[in-house]
């Protein structure tokens, strides 16, 4: 009985005194063998009760020290705890962001993208996400998340590690916006080139086609000369001189078809 008190007060070292080997000293046995049982699992109880709350001690050191930003989330998206540099990054006090649910933090979450991600982290799998987060003030920057699952206290949550990407992105815009200004650059040159080009064909194809029309003008002017002093040309001359300004003026549409043909392939050309 006196050890039994005992136990009711939490004290699991007493054990009753076994005096006879009949029934009350079975008993008493029994009743022993019990509390050393008792014993044996509070203790263990204890330990991992004890192991179970450093090593929340130690993640929740780790929280804080970490560089990035951390957000244990509830399944259904209440925020469960936060570290100091989430704070800081979204002008909150930690009391204020945990008010908050992921849908106020992360502006591209909507409550179907995160049912959508749980049921992928449930298979298993974690996963980096572009995500878009909102100050307190109303400013937004981009941010890089790390998701995945983690167990605590015998529930779920869903951990996100979460990197400010602005630096990045603006360098990346920046590269691209140099490329652009480079292609158009690179676009302005080769049109310069191809004018230029042009203008010194336009330079030739003039050259070629004074020659044959300065032919053409002297047989014509030849045969009107002729006909206008009534000299005597014969039909062949005639015939001979009709027949070089017909060859000269296919000369002429020769030259000016490779012209068109050159206008089709460049007006076809990518800058």
């Amino acid at each position: 009985m006196e050890a039994a008190r005992q136990i009711e007060k939490g004290d699991l070292s007493l054990r009753a005194r076994v005096l006879t080997q009949d029934e009350i000293g079975q008993l008493a046995t029994t009743f022993n063998t019990m509390v050393s049982r008792i014993d044996e699992r509070t203790t263990e109880r204890a330990r991992t009760e004890l192991a179970l709350k450093q090593s929340e001690q130690r993640f929740r050191a780790l929280m804080e020290q970490a560089a990035d930003g951390m957000f244990m989330v509830r399944t259904e998206g209440s925020l469960s705890g936060v570290n100091e540099e989430a704070c800081q990054s979204l002008y909150y006090t930690k009391q204020e962001l945990m008010a908050l649910s992921v849908f106020d933090v992360d502006m591209r979450v909507s409550r179907e993208k995160f049912v959508e991600l749980r049921q992928s982290l449930a298979q298993g799998r974690s996963m980096t996400v572009d995500g878009l987060h909102r100050r307190k003030d109303g400013s937004t920057f981009p941010v890089e998340v790390r998701v995945g699952l983690i167990e605590s206290a015998g529930r779920e949550y869903i951990l996100a590690l979460v990197r400010d990407i602005s630096a990045r992105v603006d360098a990346e815009e920046a590269q691209a916006r140099a490329e652009a200004e480079l292609e158009k650059q690179r676009t302005q040159n080769m049109r310069s080139d191809r004018l230029r080009s042009l203008g010194e064909m336009a330079a030739g194809i003039a050259h070629e086609l004074n020659q044959p029309l300065v032919g053409v003008r002297g047989l014509a002017e030849h045969i009107m000369i002729g006909m206008d002093k009534g000299l005597d040309v014969s039909q062949e001359q005639i015939q001979d001189r009709v027949s070089s300004i017909v060859d000269q003026a296919d000369r002429m549409s020769h030259i000016i078809e490779h012209v068109r043909m050159f206008a089709r392939e460049a007006g076809s050309a990518k800058l």
